[in-house]
């Protein structure tokens, strides 16, 4: 594999490159590549291939304490 330059490189690429995503099926995500989130509005969000989600995960990563 040879490394570019960061501009050349799309988000995708860069994603597969750099980031360990630990809820992730792997194989899945080097065959078909990352979700990038792109825009959100309330409680939808819309990825860069405008494929709209409910973002029923976001609670999982809060922790209100006190």
């Amino acid at each position: 594999m040879s490394v570019q330059p960061a501009h050349n490189l799309s988000l995708e690429e860069m994603d597969k490159q750099s980031f360990l995503h630990s809820y992730t099926a792997l194989k899945d995500h080097n065959e078909n590549g990352p979700t990038i989130v792109e825009s959100a509005n309330g409680v939808n969000i819309i990825d860069t291939k405008g494929k709209e989600y409910i973002d029923s995960m976001a609670g999982l990563w809060c922790v209100n304490r006190g």
